[in-house]
C-alpha cells in the first residue's frame, strides 16, 4: 500500500485529474480500472473519479511497489543556466521581461533550457522558490510571446494562482498592449488594432 498526503499544489481537484499528474506513466485504462477495483481511497473511504482532492487528505494506492515505481512521475528536471531579467516577484507569481530571440515554451527537445519556461524553473528550483519534488504541480507561464517578440511573461509558482491568473485572463481583467517599432517611412494609413 501507498499512502501520499495532498498538498496545496494537489488540492481542489478531482482526483482522477490528480492521479494522471500523480502516476503519469500509468496507461488512463489503467488509472481507470484502480478506481473502478477500489484500489484507491481518500482518507479510508472508497475514492470515485469525481471526488475532489482538499490539502491533508490521505490517498492510499492498493497497488503492487512495482507498479507505483513504473507509473509515478519521475522528476526529469534538469537545471539550466538562466539570465532573467526579473520584474516582479512574490510567493505566488514572477513577471519576466522576455528579450527578443528567445522562446517561451521548448518547441522540441533540443530547445530544453534555451526558453524562458526552463530558465524560469531552474531560477525558482536553484532558489528553493518552489519544492522541486513536487509531482503534480510544475511552474508554468500565463501568457506567451513569438521568439521575436519581447515583452512581459507572467510565472504562476503554485497551482492555486495559477489558476486565479488564467481565470483572469479567460474573463478580460488582465490587458495586454503591444508597441510596435517601424523604421523607414510609412506610406499608407495604419489601421489601428487592439487586441
Amino acid at each position: 500500500m501507498i499512502e501520499v498526503k495532498i498538498n496545496e499544489n494537489d488540492s481542489n481537484q478531482r482526483f482522477d485529474r490528480f492521479l494522471r499528474k500523480y502516476l503519469k506513466n500509468a496507461p488512463l485504462s489503467i488509472i481507470q480500472k484502480n478506481i473502478r477495483k477500489k484500489n484507491f481511497k481518500i482518507n479510508d473511504k472508497r475514492a470515485k473519479k469525481d471526488d475532489l482532492v482538499k490539502k491533508d487528505d490521505i490517498v492510499k494506492m492498493y497497488i503492487k511497489d512495482e507498479d507505483y515505481h513504473k507509473w509515478v512521475r519521475k522528476d526529469d528536471f534538469k537545471a539550466s543556466n538562466f539570465n532573467l531579467d526579473i520584474i516582479y516577484e512574490d510567493e505566488n507569481i514572477i513577471i519576466i521581461d522576455k528579450k527578443s530571440g528567445v522562446l517561451s515554451h521548448a518547441a522540441s527537445s533540443s530547445d530544453y533550457g534555451k526558453n524562458l519556461v526552463d530558465q524560469m524553473t531552474s531560477y525558482l528550483y536553484k532558489t528553493n522558490k518552489v519544492n522541486s519534488r513536487d509531482l503534480t504541480f510544475r511552474p508554468s507561464i500565463v501568457n506567451r510571446l513569438d521568439r521575436n517578440t519581447a515583452g512581459l511573461i507572467i510565472g504562476a509558482k503554485n497551482a492555486k494562482s495559477l489558476r486565479a491568473l488564467n481565470e483572469a485572463i479567460r474573463q478580460g481583467k488582465i490587458y495586454k498592449y503591444y508597441l510596435t517599432l517601424v523604421e523607414g517611412e510609412i506610406k499608407k494609413t495604419l489601421l489601428l488594432i487592439q487586441i
